[in-house]
């Protein structure tokens, strides 16, 4: 899993200074016979950084729907969604989560609990899909031949992700079906393929295998981390926002903090607010 950091890390770097209210994962069952998907019964993760709310209200809405259900223990040795908290406590400070197990489903039942999701999903809440890619090698069941390992190798990868690039999740699930290619959330990213539509663009942010930075080909994961830009989601959203003060107003109260510090220090009056472009929620007490 420490490979994988050298990837993922640059996409959670393009949520650096972002505010989200909810955020939600998708990772792929590895221990839990699943179909469709499944939500652990908790009511937050927590990590050596500190404790993270789920959002219950969410989950109960989408636990309505026949696809999607509380399953006890679904996530108790389930890594794919867990090793994307302590990430995001960092990188998205505040949030509350909407741990996600993603079970069986054909092309059908992606775009069905897609649909669910993006009623759900609002302006201000971020969607993580937790993958690695093939993995190759006999320790893994799963090695075609290849006349150049590396390019092969990374053919697989190109197809699921150039799929999930047209936003096409039936294409997503049929690259997986038709090269056996062993890239564990390839039914997530097909969730995720069904809820994009026109003006969303995937990019790419990074993509390495285990083989090149180890130097052995015996048995080699890949990782792809991508980033999707468009418009905002448009579904319901939370309730109440998690976070009440945007980049600009942060920037602002920073600002602020350090004129004010000079100030004193140099024996001066403490700054004059009208000076700066204080907002209201930026007036409101708060810990």
């Amino acid at each position: 899993r420490f490979l994988a950091k050298r990837t993922f890390l640059l996409s959670y770097a393009t949520l650096a200074m972002e505010r989200y209210d909810r955020i939600f994962v998708l990772g792929p069952a590895h221990r839990v016979a699943l179909q469709g998907l499944g939500i652990g019964e908790w009511t937050h993760y927590e990590t050596p950084l500190g404790r993270v709310p789920i959002d219950q209200e969410a989950v109960e809405r989408l636990c309505a729907h026949p696809r999607i259900a509380i399953v006890p223990g679904v996530d108790d040795e389930e890594h794919s969604v867990e090793m994307q908290v302590p990430m995001l406590q960092v990188a998205a400070m505040g949030s509350r989560i909407v741990p996600i197990v993603v079970g069986q489903l054909d092309a059908e039942g992606a775009a069905d609990v897609a649909a669910a999701l993006r009623a759900e999903v609002g302006p201000g809440d971020l969607v993580v899909v937790s993958t690695d890619f093939t993995h190759w090698g006999e320790r893994f069941g799963y090695a075609p031949a290849f006349d150049d390992l590396p390019a092969g190798i990374e053919g697989l990868d190109r197809g699921v992700f150039e799929a999930l690039q047209a936003r096409d999740a039936a294409a997503v699930l049929k690259a997986r079906e038709e090269t056996g290619a062993t890239v564990c959330g390839f039914r997530g990213m097909a969730i995720l393929a069904a809820m994009l539509g026109d003006g969303h663009e995937v990019s790419e942010r990074a993509y390495d295998t285990s083989g090149r930075m180890l130097g052995d080909w015996n048995a080699s994961v890949s990782y792809l981390s991508a980033v999707v830009t468009g418009p905002v989601w448009d579904g319901r959203g939370a309730t109440d926002t998690t976070w009440r003060l945007g980049v600009d107003e942060q920037r602002t109260l920073l600002t602020l903090a350090r004129d004010a510090i000079e100030a004193a220090l140099a024996g001066r009056p403490a700054p004059d607010l009208t000076g700066y472009d204080v907002t209201p929620a930026m007036r409101e007490d708060s810990g």
